[in-house]
């Protein structure tokens, strides 16, 4: 992967205020805070319109704010807007990653993609100012987005097409006698594939082929990869109850079914999230 765990950086998320055009004034640390600032290795600084690598624009929090009220049909709670709030950040700290992949949406191409984005039906700025935006600040956030768009399918691509898989099938209790009367009835000689038609009928306990990482249960990982094909488990103790599995078959490189891979991209994508938060200095200032 692109990022790793010891590298820093910043993401920061601002709040609306009055400033002028193309003003920017930096604070040292020592000094007072403005009403309305992104906090960068200890010092303080204004922020204006221009979207660079560490800002995000002044406007963007209202319009997606506005636009969402528009979607849900109601004032936003606190949580919508930290919803909404969440997804500025991870859009900025995509974005920023793509930037310093060295990858940038030229202005030619956002005039581009604006020129297209105008309806027959709506002319654009009826659009923008229905939805919160300026032409201005709607640039910034389409730019911000693609920029976005384009570091997420790196992260998503990294997600191999074949994967070492296995086939299993599982017996699932959620209290401890049932799951060792199981054992017992396994120990007697009792067929795995019958015992997990009588406690599952439906779907006979059949995990389906997959790979590591796949489960929503990890732990169970270690332990089912390290089987052979036509061993079975141990009890399993997991958060969710009590496991017994037997590995059917193990294939090298097996094709990925589309919809297992979509979530492991979708994963993918979360622990990278995950990580840049971690990583990063995110401060919101609200006006004063």
């Amino acid at each position: 992967m692109r990022f790793q765990p010891n590298e820093s950086c910043e993401a920061f998320i601002i709040y609306p205020y009055e400033i002028p055009p193309n003003h920017e004034t930096h604070y040292p640390g020592s000094a007072e805070r403005p009403a309305s600032a992104q906090r960068v290795h200890g010092d303080w600084q204004n922020t204006n319109s221009q979207c660079d690598a560490h800002s995000a624009d002044p406007d963007a929090v209202p319009s997606l704010t506005h636009s969402h009220t528009s979607a849900v049909g109601r004032d936003l709670t606190e949580d919508d807007q930290q919803i909404v709030i969440n997804q500025l950040i991870n859009l900025t700290l995509l974005a920023q990653a793509a930037k310093t992949e060295g990858f940038q949406i030229a202005d030619s191409v956002l005039d581009e993609r604006i020129a297209a984005l105008n309806p027959e039906s709506q002319p654009l700025d009826e659009w923008l100012a229905t939805n919160g935006f300026t032409l201005d600040s709607f640039r910034v956030y389409l730019k911000r987005s693609l920029e976005a768009a384009w570091m997420r399918d790196e992260i998503i691509a990294d997600v191999p097409e074949e994967m070492d898989q296995i086939h299993a099938q599982q017996m699932l209790f959620y209290d401890l006698t049932s799951a060792q009367l199981a054992q017992q009835d396994l120990e007697d000689g009792l067929d795995f594939s019958q015992l997990a038609s009588t406690y599952d009928p439906q779907t006979k306990g059949d995990l389906g082929w997959f790979p590591e990482g796949f489960l929503t249960v990890p732990e169970l990982d270690p332990i089912l990869f390290s089987l052979e094909v036509g061993e079975t488990s141990d009890i399993i103790e997991t958060e969710i109850g009590y496991h017994i599995i037997k590995v059917i078959d193990k294939q090298a490189n097996r094709p990925l079914d589309p919809a297992i891979r979509q979530i492991l991209q979708e994963k993918a994508l979360d622990d990278w999230i995950d990580r840049r938060w971690k990583l990063s200095t995110i401060e919101i200032t609200l006006p004063t």
